[in-house]
């Protein structure tokens, strides 16, 4: 009998304390979170795209300076 208690007990606490901890949000919280997140993004947006820019300007010099070196190191091989 005191096998049952402890299960009774145990699965009654695992159904009982998420909703005593809160663990459940309502819909209006993830409404309200969801609009902050949205004006968050419209607001970073315009500030990342000159980063973006930027970015894109590093990698292009990069991948320039890739090809010229893989270049170089193909000529001189043929050259020996």
């Amino acid at each position: 009998m005191t096998r049952w208690k402890k299960v009774t007990l145990s699965v009654a606490a695992v159904i009982v304390l998420p909703v005593l901890s809160q663990a459940q949000v309502s819909g209006n919280t993830v409404d309200s979170l969801h609009s902050v997140l949205d004006q968050l993004y419209n607001e970073m947006i315009p500030l990342y795209a000159k980063l973006i820019g930027v970015g894109q300007g590093i990698a292009g010099f990069a991948a320039t300076w890739y090809i010229a070196a893989c270049m170089e190191a193909h000529s001189q091989c043929r050259a020996n």
